[in-house]
């Protein structure tokens, strides 16, 4: 649709605040985008396209049509823009390359005797979560490297063990306490759990000062060997933590960094807890050309915490964004408290976010690098598939669906999925079959394809349930 005819109908847009929607041909979203009065801000599109950046002008030419939705907020303007994006993935809003689900540890301290387990899901009753982590992979090590300095159980079910009295191979290698069985009361045990939770908080000192007193009272009581236990804990704790820079600054804070490339950027994010650093992590964002440092903040910000775990009260970033004083008013909601972003002109924090800067463009140029040196991959026997059975597109998102049980019992339904002919591990999933009883593959799979999909059709799908598949086997 012409330019013209677009503001012509500007005027028919409510003047409060919500979410903009801009539209193609083909009536697909383009561009989502929020504002404290949506006329205000679709009719600045339209004054003088002069002043508009390249990609702007660009994304104006491909504008067929725009909706809206209002709110009542501008916070809740925010939300739903954030979660809009992340829906459709427009092609001139940035996005994060990978939106699956990130893992968190859950410990489960609404039990006896609570686990530690690998989950992508908030909804555990009653759980502690610790999180997210970019690397499914490193957390399930970080979680086995836990567990043999504080022994915790991981079975399944809110009771310990597997009902056959005897404790599991984990008890025989020092990686449980055998609970099951009694080898262990609860104080004790909720002892280590305390001392897990700790850790994760990124309070070592405090750790060591409770261990160190744990370890006196065995002694004092003449319990020699559960005090050389916890000597050896210690032990691996100091080795494991080393030696690492204390900065002045103190308290709990996050620095957040971006570097930009050529239609990918990488956010970085550096967490402190009491003035030590506890992790560092990076994630990936695709970009359009002529995005910029704010963009993809603004972005990665509203991604980063919308599932946090813990919100610290202060979070430095590289320069001023424009979402500015809606993020804080968010963030501190999230946190129910005062959180402040801050921009360091100088001084240590300043030393601080050119290093998560320089992280942020050392990780880019290796996933660059990484992809530039990846093996091709042959479209040849996709091609062939497409002509074998009269496709009219190349099934370049393959989805694959089986049924295993076993002898009828804890049926389970997994799907495989390969993109452009190659396996993509990090979209594979698992469903427990809930409504067919006995053994029938055929009713198992109606259920399963019945779940993937419902989540398109009512608007719920997220990470990769969020793609239609070209080819369904």
């Amino acid at each position: 649709m012409l330019v013209s005819n677009l503001k012509n109908k500007t005027n028919l847009i409510p003047s409060g605040p919500g979410v903009y929607i801009f539209r193609d041909l083909q009536n697909n979203p383009i561009y989502i985008g929020k504002a404290k009065s949506l006329r205000k801000r679709v009719m600045s599109y339209f004054q003088d396209s002069r002043v508009l950046l390249p990609d702007k002008q660009a994304m104006l030419r491909s504008v067929n049509s725009i909706d809206f939705l209002e709110t009542d907020n501008e916070v809740e303007a925010l939300l739903t823009e954030f979660n809009l994006i992340k829906r459709h993935r427009p092609k001139f809003n940035v996005s994060l390359r990978d939106d699956k689900k990130y893992p968190y540890i859950a410990i489960t301290l609404n039990e006896d005797f609570p686990r530690m387990i690998f989950t992508r899901d908030l909804d555990i009753q009653g759980a502690r979560y610790f999180g997210p982590f970019t690397s499914a992979k490193t957390l399930r090590k970080t979680i086995e490297s836990l567990r043999k300095i504080f022994p915790i159980r991981t079975c399944i079910g809110r009771k310990p063990g597997k009902g056959t009295g005897k404790p599991c191979l984990n008890f025989h290698i020092g990686m449980c306490n055998a609970p099951c069985i009694g080898n262990i009361g609860k104080i004790e045990y909720a002892a280590i759990v305390s001392q897990i939770v700790l850790f994760l908080k990124g309070k070592q000192g405090e750790l060591l000062v409770e261990l160190e007193k744990q370890m006196k009272d065995y002694s004092r009581n003449q319990e020699f060997e559960k005090a050389a236990t916890i000597r050896d804990r210690m032990a691996t704790l100091r080795s494991v933590l080393g030696d690492q820079k204390v900065y002045q600054m103190g308290g709990d804070f996050d620095a957040a960094a971006v570097f930009i490339g050529d239609g990918l950027a990488c956010a970085e994010v550096f967490k402190f807890r009491y003035g030590k650093i506890s992790s560092c992590d990076s994630f990936f964002l695709d970009i359009f050309k002529g995005a910029g440092v704010e963009t993809c903040l603004q972005y990665f910000l509203k991604a980063y915490y919308q599932n946090a775990v813990f919100i610290p009260p202060l979070i430095y970033i590289e320069q001023e964004i424009d979402d500015h004083a809606f993020l804080e008013q968010w963030l501190s909601s999230e946190k129910g408290a005062k959180v402040l972003l801050l921009v360091p002109k100088k001084g240590e924090k300043k030393r601080i976010i050119d290093l998560v800067r320089k992280n942020a463009r050392s990780d880019l140029e290796l996933e660059v690098q990484k992809r530039s040196t990846a093996i091709k991959v042959d479209m040849k026997p996709i091609e062939e598939l497409k002509n074998l059975l009269s496709m009219e597109i190349l099934p370049r998102r393959i989805e694959c669906y089986d049924i295993s049980n076993i002898s009828g019992t804890s049926a389970v339904g997994s799907m495989v999925v390969f993109i452009e002919g190659k396996a993509s591990k990090s979209y594979y999933r698992k469903f427990r079959i809930r409504s067919v009883p006995g053994q029938d593959d055929f009713a198992m799979l109606a259920e399963v394809i019945e779940r993937r999909f419902s989540r398109l059709v009512d608007g719920t799908a997220n990470g990769g349930f969020g793609y239609i598949p070209d080819l369904i086997v």
